[in-house]
């Protein structure tokens, strides 16, 4: 959730109340007799969100318990969620997330945001999910989560094995307009996979298939859906759902460990506004090619081509990069873009220095519309802190006094690790060339043991399984306020890049990269990263890595 830059400030009365009452729930809440394991509490401010607030976090032996409360964009906001399980059920009430994805959907997973009662109970061979309550329109933010309702909604979701190799799904919702799709999936072998799907959406007819392809030089997804004119598999005024319709194709070839070749076609239909009116299409079509190891080099290059009823557009991405000695590399990249008759290119030209494994230097220039523009920047890091400064050079559109042109600013970015806490602090330039900073801070507090448990400080259900990672550019350089979404939750990046969560089982968890929900503009597409994170003991957690790259 991308929040308004040129909101109004928070009146006085307004930070002093939204001040008073995080301090006062944080504080009344860890004076909570210590029938829980651990408390982590979050709280912040930020101009760049125009708002302040904070978060509490209980672990207990057989619950969790969240509550958020502050002010973002000048209005209050306030979010909570609960979770145990009760009778064979994992029950939640509050602000939830849960997967909305069927077997047929191979290249976008959907989510639904909610504010209700839910209840999943799973087997060996079985999965029950209900939830009722209403959908959300949810505010991430590095220190708050909160939420505000929408449509009332009712979910039913249920799988079961039918065989080995069979696996039987029914979802169905029940609100405005009602949904019920029921899906079979068949695993061939461990690289074959064929699903089938159908029903209805929100009130309009549904049909798709699909088959994955996994061999040692090829992976191919293909999936083909019917529907209707204004299909939704739910309705919704703050969460629109992008859809897949007709042919939608996705070939990698990978003839050796050097080499990689890509082919994607899309078919995307988005919720138009009124809700009730024609869906927007969308065609997508993409070809992209990428070597390493050539002479030295690493070289990429990509083609896109949309159409819908807009317009066409086009982009176009090269560039090549190469390691020059044992503490330098240096690159080129171009970029095109046409929409109509409009048309820019730009060029950026970077040369990274890595000192040591803490300390590293980037310089880079950027030549856009005739106009060049120069950015120096380097990054120290260690244990205890971490800091970031880059000088840019940007183009503001509006500037002060309703003035655009070119202007130098820096960046800062802070990060301090201690024993039970993390502060951080970054600051960035709005589009209308204003400094704006978000600072917040983490802290833990133990209670006392839960009976029949080890000591909290010894580990728990919270510092026992860690998912640890870093979102870089293709430089190198960490990305700062980057969104992912690790199972249910949601997760930004610090100052360094990096990114953590905690689950309560040792296991892999899926995870995706939220581009539109990233702290600052931009567009975004991902280089290279994996699509499952690994939750370990914290001393034996491995970091995962994810590549992207700025597009416009």
């Amino acid at each position: 959730m991308r929040l308004r830059e040129n909101s109004r400030l928070l009146s006085p009365n307004r930070r002093f109340v939204a001040k008073f009452l995080c301090i006062a729930f944080l504080g009344a809440a860890s004076g909570v007799p210590a029938a829980a394991q651990v408390f982590e509490m979050t709280g912040g401010g930020s101009s760049l969100f125009q708002g302040e607030g904070g978060s509490l976090h209980v672990y207990g032996n057989s619950y969790s318990a969240r509550f958020d409360l502050g002010v973002l964009d000048g209005s209050p906001r306030v979010g909570f969620l609960l979770e145990a399980p009760i009778r064979g059920f994992s029950w939640g009430l509050g602000d939830q997330t849960f997967s909305f994805t069927l077997p047929t959907d191979l290249f976008t997973p959907a989510f639904l945001y909610g504010r209700g009662v839910s209840a999943l109970r799973k087997d060996a061979t079985s999965s029950l999910f209900m939830f009722a309550g209403a959908t959300s329109r949810q505010f991430f933010v590095p220190f708050l989560s909160a939420a505000n309702i929408d449509t009332p909604v009712g979910v039913l979701f249920y799988e079961r094995q039918l065989a080995p190799r069979v696996r039987f799904f029914s979802q169905n919702v029940i609100s405005g307009q009602q949904t019920s799709i029921q899906s079979l999936q068949w695993k061939f072998d461990k690289g074959t996979t064929l699903g089938i799907g159908a029903g209805i959406g929100g009130n309009q007819y549904y049909a798709a298939s699909s088959i994955s392809l996994d061999r040692r030089w090829l992976v191919f997804r293909g999936s083909y859906a019917l529907a209707g004119k204004t299909f939704q598999r739910i309705r919704s005024t703050v969460t629109p759902m992008t859809e897949s319709n007709r042919e939608n194709l996705r070939l990698d070839l990978i003839p050796s460990a050097h080499f990689r070749f890509s082919a994607v076609r899309q078919n995307l239909l988005s919720q138009s506004f009124p809700i009730g009116g024609p869906s927007l299409r969308a065609a997508v079509n993409g070809l992209s090619a990428s070597t390493s190891g050539l002479l030295g080099f690493q070289i990429n290059s990509s083609f896109f081509e949309s159409q819908s009823r807009f317009g066409r557009s086009e982009g176009i991405l090269g560039g090549f990069r190469r390691e020059v000695g044992r503490h330098f590399d240096a690159g080129v990249d171009v970029f095109r873009n046409k929409f109509g008759h409009f048309a820019s290119t730009a060029t950026a030209t970077t040369v990274h220095e890595r000192v040591n494994q803490r300390l590293t230097f980037t310089q880079a220039i950027m030549r856009s519309g005739g106009q060049n523009s120069v950015s120096y920047g380097g990054q120290l890091s260690s244990n205890l802190l971490s800091v970031g400064v880059d000088y840019l050079t940007l183009f503001l559109p509006v500037g002060f006094a309703g003035r655009g042109g070119f202007q130098q600013t820096m960046q800062v970015n802070l990060r301090f690790q201690l024993r039970n806490a993390r502060l951080q602090f970054s600051t960035n330039t709005t589009t209308f060339g204003r400094t704006a900073y978000t600072a917040y801070g983490t802290g833990y507090a133990y209670g006392k043991p839960v009976e029949g448990r080890a000591p909290a400080s010894s580990g728990g259900s919270l510092a026992k399984y860690v998912i640890q990672g870093q979102v870089v550019d293709e430089a190198g350089r960490p990305i700062h306020g980057a969104a992912l979404r690790i199972d249910r939750q949601i997760v930004f990046t610090d100052s360094g890049g990096i990114f953590s969560a905690r689950e309560r089982k040792e296991k892999e968890y899926p995870v995706e990269i939220l581009f539109d929900q990233f702290m600052f503009p931009g567009t975004y597409r991902l280089v290279v990263g994996p699509s499952t994170v690994k939750a370990n003991p914290e001393k034996q957690s491995v970091p995962s890595r994810f590549v992207i790259r700025r597009i416009q």
